[in-house]
């Protein structure tokens, strides 16, 4: 997820920009089908921590580390999210344009 995030670039085609478009979503999607893969091992670390484990502080700084990443991945993702939407309307716009100034 992390490296999807980070490498999100706007597509200087109308075409290009409806398949990043989707595709985008696609991730978004399977990001937020996988999202137990978070909530699992944050839920079983806040038992362990209630239960007063011996490792209780250990468990608790990984629990919050995965829940601050996962925070970053969401706003993150819906950053790109209005980039991608913004480059679709700007490339839709333009493809008017030269349609326009063809016309």
């Amino acid at each position: 997820q992390e490296y999807t995030l980070a490498h999100v670039e706007p597509p200087d085609t109308l075409d290009a920009s409806e398949a990043a478009l989707r595709k985008y979503e696609d991730f978004l999607a399977t990001m937020e089908a996988n999202k137990e893969k978070i909530t699992g091992p944050v839920e079983s670390g806040e038992k362990l921590v209630a239960d007063r484990n011996i490792y209780a502080n250990k468990i608790n700084e990984k629990a919050q580390l995965i829940q601050e990443r996962s925070r970053t991945n969401v706003a993150k993702s819906k950053e790109g999210l209005v980039l991608l939407k913004d480059n679709h309307d700007l490339q839709s716009f333009l493809q008017n344009c030269q349609e326009v100034g063809c016309w």
